[in-house]
């Protein structure tokens, strides 16, 4: 799948990709795949389009659509068309499989408050540049990755790590609904080093986070988990 940005046509009605006025209230980012650009626990300042177009670099607010309307989606724009608006996770490999209307545009992200400071969020062709960014270091992560994965993987199913992690640093593991299913987080006080889909049920934790755990203990804590879930229902 062709993962460069495309630019709006000059031959697109002016008016198609407007988004109608929306009311818009602050949200707590959740999740990776918007690293480094956002990360958990951001709250996301939003402003509405109000007539203004959609542009390629924006990073927009959105609801799934093809969820219940109550989960929302923070991605960046990475073309927008004829046919919808197209869009990309900064730390995601693949595009977003579906398409996005104006109407499932909430507001654009121009701002968020991280602890006690306001970092500006860049749209258009800063952004555009930014995706590119993230993109050339997450292959060049890749690779250097690759060359490491041997050593990496033996060391992390050993316990000479595990033994020497402190308190303060122990993990728990949350869970987060998503639009089709649960997804479990595996925090480390309160960084956020890993997570289980629900699509694959597979572990994806940080560098260099799966030296101190034991993955084998992360199935019964999903157990409880659940448990506790529908204890709860």
């Amino acid at each position: 799948m062709n993962t460069h940005l495309k630019k709006q046509s000059k031959y697109m009605p002016p008016d198609l990709f407007k988004t109608p006025d929306t009311s818009l209230k602050p949200i707590v980012y959740k999740g990776p795949s918007m690293n480094p650009t956002l990360k958990a626990p951001d709250i996301l300042h939003i402003v509405p389009y109000s007539g203004r177009k959609i542009k390629c670099g924006d990073v927009i607010v959105f609801e799934h659509p093809e969820g219940d309307g109550k989960t929302k989606i923070t991605h960046r724009v990475i073309s927008v068309d004829l046919n919808g608006i197209r869009t990309h996770g900064d730390n995601n490999c693949n595009i977003d499989y579906f398409l996005l209307k104006p109407n499932d545009v909430i507001g654009k992200v121009i701002s968020v408050r991280r602890g006690s400071r306001n970092v500006h969020i860049y749209g258009g062709k800063i952004g555009e540049l930014i995706f590119f960014k993230n993109r050339a270091l997450r292959k060049l992560d890749g690779r250097v990755s690759a060359l490491l994965r041997p050593a990496y993987r033996w060391l992390s199913r050993t316990e000479i790590f595990r033994l020497w992690l402190p308190s303060f640093m122990k993990h728990r593991v949350i869970a987060v609904k998503r639009p089709f299913g649960t997804e479990f987080q595996l925090l480390m006080g309160k960084r956020l080093i890993g997570r289980c889909p629900s699509y694959n049920g597979k572990w994806q934790i940080r560098r260099p986070f799966r030296l101190f755990i034991d993955e084998t203990s992360l199935l019964q804590i999903e157990r409880s988990v659940k448990l506790e879930m529908g204890n709860k229902k």
